[in-house]
């Protein structure tokens, strides 16, 4: 009879234990942040790089591609472009201790930052941050479709007091004919393009996104990363379908 409470009390011991342990799990994972626009020549090599990469790195890489603004006074508006995409870029500069921004700019989990067309370095970093061993902060998320353009997720998540959670709406490929700028007369591709970007300050809660008018929920994906205000260092990133 006390063999068996014993057996009881340590079975339950191991259960609770497990689950306060599911918010410090071990994680391979990377983020690529790409700022990249149709309207730089230097920026196709780097995008036609991002489907190479994550072919090879698989669920372990999350690759997000901001199209900046600040290329679009050149002669050709990038569709995908977006300003607060160019002041995110822009955020960067104090934590590198650099004077500009420049496209294609590879920041890599806000850790490190070099040319998106350095395919051999790009590697090496991943080859680090990708396989390391972190232990992170769980991220539950979900993503259903909830009207004709609306997509509603939630998540639930421990961030620190200095730590923020960013959704992004993210559709998987395109292509643009350029006509005019640097890349007149390209048809230039583009994977993994941030089309709506969201922040929350809250350990757990809903964000509304947006899906634009080109494309359906069959489109797109939703990933979701916990990211620290002060060094920018990702701490966590997750990946799901729209339901």
């Amino acid at each position: 009879m006390h063999k068996g409470i014993h057996i009881l009390a340590l079975a339950l011991c191991l259960h609770f234990c497990a689950l306060a342990g599911e918010t410090d799990t071990v994680k391979q994972f990377s983020v690529l942040e790409l700022y990249t626009s149709e309207g730089c020549s230097s920026c196709p090599p780097a995008e036609r790089l991002m489907p190479l990469l994550a072919k090879k790195y698989g669920d372990k890489l999350y690759i997000l591609e901001f199209h900046v603004d600040y290329w679009d006074r050149l002669g050709w508006k990038d569709k995908y472009s977006n300003n607060e995409y160019s002041n995110r870029q822009k955020s960067y500069t104090p934590i590198f201790n650099t004077n500009s921004v420049y496209t294609p700019q590879a920041i890599i989990n806000g850790r490190t930052h070099l040319s998106g067309n350095s395919k051999d370095a790009i590697e090496n970093i991943l080859n680090v941050e990708a396989f390391a061993r972190k232990s992170v902060p769980q991220i539950i998320l979900t993503a259903q479709k909830t009207g004709a353009s609306e997509v509603t997720v939630t998540f639930n998540t421990t961030l620190t007091d200095s730590e923020l959670i960013y959704i992004a709406l993210v559709q998987k490929e395109a292509s643009t004919q350029v006509r005019a700028g640097e890349n007149k007369g390209k048809l230039v591709r583009h994977s993994h393009i941030v089309r709506d970007f969201q922040m929350a300050m809250f350990e757990q809660g809903e964000k509304k996104l947006t899906i634009p008018d080109d494309i359906t929920e069959y489109d797109c994906y939703v990933v979701a990363y916990i990211q620290d205000t002060t060094n920018m260092h990702i701490a966590n990133a997750e990946k799901v379908k729209i339901r």
